[in-house]
């Protein structure tokens, strides 16, 4: 991971933050961390902060943790949310998970905490991963359109492209708003010969 580890907490007793962050201290784990406990400083910290994982208490008195739940998956489906309480229950555990969370940890056992937020991070590079391996192979190479200026697309990009055999004096770039950015990178297609990407 490069830099430190980016924690919001919502919680409203700092004393608890400090055992949490003690926690990751002895395990060699950086961290920037952020403490809210209301519902407008969650929106403003989730779009600030840019958290890679949210630790929350699930009984607190401005802001209910069904509600912190379903306000971070809204700003980001994939960011890693982990309740940590000692009042969410076996029940209200179970519901949590069901809901999205990704762990619980009950106050009351911390040196579970660390361990479950990098199983959590872990898991969520690992789906991502899995994400980006089905996009790329729904994504066709190129479909050509034929003309007196033919041109290719992706589902990303227009591309211009153009015959191997006239590729050297060929001045290709992506059309947008009939203008022609500069190339950036190249890729040979065997049916229609070059492509040429532009930024």
């Amino acid at each position: 991971m490069d830099g430190p580890l980016r924690i919001l907490f919502i919680e409203d007793v700092p004393t608890e933050v400090e055992l949490a962050i003690r926690q990751f201290n002895q395990h060699g784990v950086a961290c920037d961390w952020r403490r809210v406990d209301t519902e407008p400083a969650l929106r403003e910290q989730l779009a600030s902060f840019k958290p890679q994982v949210v630790l929350s208490d699930f009984s607190m008195p401005q802001l209910d943790g069904w509600t912190a739940l379903t306000r971070v998956h809204a700003s980001d489906p994939d960011l890693p949310f982990l309740f940590v309480s000692g009042t969410i229950g076996e029940e209200g555990a179970i519901e949590a998970l069901r809901h999205g969370a990704m762990d619980y940890v009950l106050k009351g056992n911390l040196a579970r905490l660390v361990p479950a937020v990098q199983r959590a991070l872990r898991e969520v590079d690992l789906r991502r991963e899995q994400q980006r391996a089905v996009d790329s192979t729904r994504r066709p190479a190129c479909i050509f359109i034929p003309g007196p200026a033919p041109v290719g697309y992706t589902l990303d990009r227009w591309f211009l492209c153009a015959p191997r055999s006239s590729a050297a004096s060929f001045q290709p770039g992506r059309a947008e708003g009939g203008r022609f950015g500069a190339p950036t990178s190249l890729a040979a297609d065997r049916s229609i010969g070059l492509l040429v990407r532009s930024a």
